[in-house]
């Protein structure tokens, strides 16, 4: 494996690891729904600052293709919110974020010597600035869950925290498909672009439902309108796939995964 490949699966593990010593310290499933909130923020974040405005650009050579980069942004999302449970878990004060925001910025400065990461207009000085208030703001965040607001966004943020990455690997490492949008080809942003906004549209439609207490039949009738309009992706030719049967599996999976756990955090903060 080249270097990239190996700092970022390191940097997974380690992730994964303080995600696992989190739950262990405090025993309870609801840890995750802020650990999905915080993805969803970290990832929805990229989106703008990485993908459109073009800021940096990670080196992994694993994909060996343009969405090489977007596999390294997405490790990134997945890896800083475990650090933020932790933060969150052990009762930190706010102080405590300058550590781990030096913690992470050292590591970029680490990675851009290695080769492994290349910033265009981005700063370390805007990381280790932005992860000091990150922190702080992911504690503030679930001491008010309860809050409405709180409420819908935990649910908005954990189905896109949950869509986004599965759906990642269902086009771009499994490859059982392809975008093709012409006018966002040209911006070299397809994929990540059309999945983005499906799975904004259908987080929003989700946690609304939820905070309504809609019946059962609107849930279901959402999830005949995702299957619908997955079909109708493949049939204008915007989506296109070797193994018809197989990814629209895969693609439903990925949406009902979000659904059942926003399902479930929805239930756990009502119960609170």
């Amino acid at each position: 494996m080249s270097l990239g490949a190996w700092a970022y699966l390191i940097l997974m593990i380690v992730g994964l690891v303080v995600l696992c010593f989190s739950y262990w310290k405090i025993r309870s499933f609801r840890i995750f729904i802020l650990y999905f909130t915080v993805t969803g923020v970290t990832l929805l974040f990229d989106y703008f600052i990485y993908l459109w405005a073009n800021s940096y650009v990670y080196k992994l050579n694993v994909l060996h293709n343009e969405l090489d980069s977007h596999l390294g942004a997405m490790v990134n999302g997945l890896v800083l919110p475990s650090f933020a449970v932790l933060f969150v878990v052990m009762g930190c004060k706010w102080y405590w974020s300058i550590p781990l925001a030096i913690f992470f910025t050292l590591i970029e400065l680490t990675f851009t010597k290695w080769g492994i990461f290349e910033t265009n207009w981005w700063k370390p000085g805007y990381t280790t600035i932005g992860l000091i208030i990150y922190f702080p703001v992911a504690r503030l965040w679930w001491n008010q869950l309860t809050k409405k607001w709180i409420h819908f966004g935990s649910l908005f943020l954990s189905f896109y925290a949950i869509f986004i990455p599965i759906h990642f690997l269902h086009h771009a490492v499994f490859k059982l498909r392809t975008y093709h949008v012409e006018w966002i080809e040209h911006l070299q942003r397809g994929s990540s672009a059309i999945t983005t906004i499906t799975g904004l549209i259908f987080a929003i439609v989700l946690a609304y439902l939820c905070m309504v207490n809609a019946r059962y039949r609107w849930f279901l009738f959402i999830m005949v309108c995702y299957i619908a309009y997955d079909i109708a992706l493949k049939y204008i030719g915007v989506v296109q796939a070797e193994h018809t049967v197989l990814d629209s599996a895969v693609s439903f999976l990925t949406y009902y995964l979000g659904y059942l756990f926003v399902r479930y955090a929805d239930r756990t903060i009502k119960s609170l």
